[in-house]
């Protein structure tokens, strides 16, 4: 059986639910850390971080124990930051966050091939808003 094609204004719908579902997910992820970047504690320029990249692994794109809440600095600018070194992020993930770190290692999978429909986006962004503080 063929699947249909999707139209224009249902790739346009999808997408802007796809970005209602990640700004939801970024503000869970800082809610969760206390609204401090969680390598350093500052509070200023505060980023969303996925653990599991979020272009190699759409199961856990929108997964809050796939998140850090980091500074610019931390995230990706520093010497030392989650974007220049796994070490630092494997670290920081065993030290503040081990519970998700062992939480993302069961949950690891690839296969998610198909792009999410209107109702997973729906279903998330419910999820999501019902863990805003």
């Amino acid at each position: 059986m063929r699947k249909r094609k999707t139209t224009a204004a249902e790739r346009r719908e999808l997408k802007a639910l796809a970005k209602r579902c990640l700004a939801l997910w970024k503000s869970v992820v800082k809610d969760k850390a206390g609204r401090v970047c969680e390598a350093c504690g500052k509070k200023k320029r505060l980023q969303a971080h996925h653990i599991e990249s979020y272009t190699t692994n759409r199961n856990l794109r929108y997964d809050v124990h796939n998140g850090l809440a980091l500074c610019a600095r931390c995230h990706k600018f520093g010497w030392l930051s989650v974007h220049r070194s796994f070490c630092f992020s494997f670290c920081l993930m065993m030290e503040k966050r081990e519970e998700d770190f062992l939480y993302l290692l069961r949950n690891y999978k690839i296969h998610f091939r198909e792009e999410p429909t209107k109702v997973y986006f729906l279903d998330k962004i419910k999820e999501l808003e019902g863990m805003i503080k």
